[in-house]
């Protein structure tokens, strides 16, 4: 989890130092409303947090390749990989986002339970043991 933390910042200072244009600000959007779309779908199948990151990248850079192929075609514009990166990045911070909050909600719940149960033992009554036996109450029963 640390390592993403890294990259995401580290992602996210170099992407601050660029003049970003409306373009790019639209690729990013459009590469996390992708991205947040595919994570629970694919974190519910693969019940795995760094997949989940992956694939649902994945499926924003699938998605932003998809676009550049048809402005190539169609559009006004050539491929621009700086289109794609921006749309990848989206994918990536918005997954990274999505898995830190995720996260931290399974430990707080975790430690919710364990603080649960402590509460509970301390309200079980304790056993007291029994030392007391018939004959040392000075029954016999062989008699």
């Amino acid at each position: 989890m640390k390592t993403f933390s890294l990259i995401f910042l580290y992602s996210a200072s170099l992407i601050s130092q660029i003049d970003v244009k409306q373009d790019k600000l639209a690729h990013f959007g459009a590469g996390a409303l992708v991205s947040v779309l595919a994570y629970g779908p694919i974190h519910k199948l693969t019940k795995s947090a760094p997949k989940a990151l992956l694939y649902s990248t994945a499926c924003a850079v699938l998605v932003g390749a998809m676009k550049e192929a048809y402005d190539l075609k169609y559009g006004k514009t050539d491929f621009n990989g700086a289109d794609l990166a921006m749309t990848a990045f989206g994918g990536f911070t918005a997954s990274s986002v999505i898995i830190i909050s995720v996260t931290n909600k399974s430990k707080r719940k975790q430690l919710e339970k364990i603080e649960k149960l402590k509460k509970e033992e301390q309200l079980l009554p304790k056993e007291i043991p029994v030392t007391a036996t018939i004959t040392d109450v000075g029954l016999n029963l062989n008699d």
